[in-house]
């Protein structure tokens, strides 16, 4: 079976990035950078994916051990790629580092012998031929084409997982608020996409889904939802919010009697969802 070579590309604006400037001025800085660069190269063998196999008591002492570094360096660089949106948590045990995805290159051990082999041609024959020169430059775009297909993949693979993610959060949501049309609930969802995005890294996709299934079988919170689906599951996808479903803070709170629909101001009024705000 012929080898496979993977490369990150650095970006030339990497080091120019807020988040990366940020991160090296913090004491410790570029040790932290270091180590987020050998986590990219470490997860870019698996479409940008590293996974926790419970060898050490949790994923930063485990990613310590790979990478040969220091336990509480790794675990605040974690800290600090999930604040920002470096990381995303796709399980318990498997997490996800998007710009590997963006900056990763691969090529078989084949597809870089002909590259090494076409270059050496390419040398000899421009030192003697420069119309035969331009003919290979023209077959190298062609043949380039072909090498390029892996970053497409690695790209098509997160936009795949997206999709996946969206399709599973409106199967949810659907639950709780069954009378709206598909467009509907999907127009909701897009409205607060990042969000949600932002709480699946922070708690994990499953988690996420429970806390949805919990406002499927609570009718006082399953009736706010169906007031108002554009405010509550923008309240809902807060990170705090969430805290407040798995602490059960709902619990004890009792359905309560709904006015008719009226207009939207007289709805604010009479129904302000005050329970699930932040404060």
């Amino acid at each position: 079976m012929a080898k496979k070579y993977f490369w990150l590309k650095l970006k030339e604006d990497f080091f120019d990035k807020r988040v990366i400037k940020k991160l090296r001025k913090i004491a410790g800085g570029d040790t932290y950078t270091i180590i987020y660069l050998k986590l990219q190269l470490l997860a870019m063998k698996n479409d940008g994916k590293l996974f926790f196999e419970g060898v050490e008591e949790n994923f930063a002492e485990e990613m310590a051990l790979e990478l040969d570094e220091d336990a509480e360096n790794v675990k605040i660089t974690l800290m600090y790629l999930e604040k920002n949106n470096l990381i995303e948590t796709l399980s318990e045990n498997e997490f996800l580092l998007p710009e590997v995805i963006e900056s990763t290159g691969s090529e078989s051990s084949a597809a870089a012998r002909v590259r090494k082999h076409r270059e050496n041609k390419k040398a000899l024959q421009c030192n003697t031929d420069v119309t035969e020169c331009n003919k290979n430059v023209t077959l190298e775009k062609e043949i380039d084409k072909d090498i390029d297909i892996d970053d497409d993949r690695l790209n098509n693979k997160y936009i795949d997982y997206k999709k996946t993610l969206a399709d599973e959060m409106i199967t949810e949501i659907k639950k709780i608020i069954p009378n709206q049309p598909t467009n509907q609930v999907e127009i909701i969802l897009m409205s607060v996409f990042s969000q949600m995005i932002k709480s699946v890294n922070h708690f994990g996709k499953e988690k996420v889904i429970t806390a949805l299934n919990y406002i499927t079988n609570n009718d006082y919170l399953k009736t706010s939802a169906n007031r108002n689906p554009g405010l509550f599951f923008k309240k809902f996808f807060d990170i705090e919010n969430i805290y407040k479903i798995q602490a059960g803070t709902y619990e004890q709170l009792e359905k309560k009697e709904i006015p008719s629909l009226k207009t939207e101001e007289q709805i604010a009024k009479e129904y302000d969802f005050s329970e699930f705000d932040n404060g």
